[in-house]
Parts: structure tokens; C-alpha cells; sequence
């Protein structure tokens, strides 16, 4: 079964690495950095309802009910790093966040 994808600022991104990966207040401490959200928690099936991108942030609404945003900037940096994975994804050669080969069916 394929895993859901979004697509934000021309990338394909893992719908549940991107509701993990928040930048909002509600997603990280703005004191230390940490990332608030229980990982574990997040439905495997999640999916953006929508994605609306605004002045270089993106506003994701989730099925969970949740919102997050994100920097668009920074989520180009990252689907750009080399050797970008995904934790369980088995295949490490080809595994970067939008072209994981485990979201492969």
C-alpha cells in the first residue's frame, strides 16, 4: 500500500514526516527547539486536507485535525540534502523524503 504524499513547493514530501516536522509553535518549543509532537501518535494514514502556501510558508490542515506550517525554504534544503532518509525506510541508497522507496507499493 502506498503511504500518503503531499506536495508543497514543487516537492513530494511523506504526508506523516510532514505533520512530524512542523515549524509552528504547536510542533516545536520555541525555547529549545524540540519537536512537541508525539511522533507515535500520528495516524499512518494521515493526509492534508489542504495546503495553502503564503508569503513562503506553507499552512497545512490535517485528517487528524491538526495545522502546521512550514518553511518553505528550509523544507527545499532538506528534500535537497543527499542523504536524506526516513527512519525504517530499509533502503538508505534511495531513500529521500519524497522518493522513499519504502512509500514505493
Amino acid at each position: 500500500m502506498a503511504r500518503p504524499r503531499v506536495e508543497v513547493a514543487g516537492l513530494e514530501l511523506s504526508a506523516r514526516w510532514l505533520r512530524d516536522h512542523g515549524d509552528d509553535p504547536r510542533s516545536v518549543n520555541s525555547e529549545t527547539g524540540q519537536r512537541v509532537v508525539d511522533t507515535f501518535a500520528i495516524p499512518r494514514d494521515v493526509a492534508a486536507v489542504s495546503v495553502v502556501e503564503i508569503d513562503g510558508v506553507a499552512h497545512v490542515e490535517w485528517t487528524d485535525g491538526a495545522t502546521t506550517t512550514h518553511a518553505l525554504d528550509a523544507l527545499t534544503q532538506v528534500a535537497a540534502k543527499p542523504l536524506a532518509y526516513v527512519p525504517g525506510c530499509g533502503d538508505r541508497r534511495r531513500c529521500r523524503l519524497c522518493r522513499c522507496a519504502a512509500s514505493s507499493p
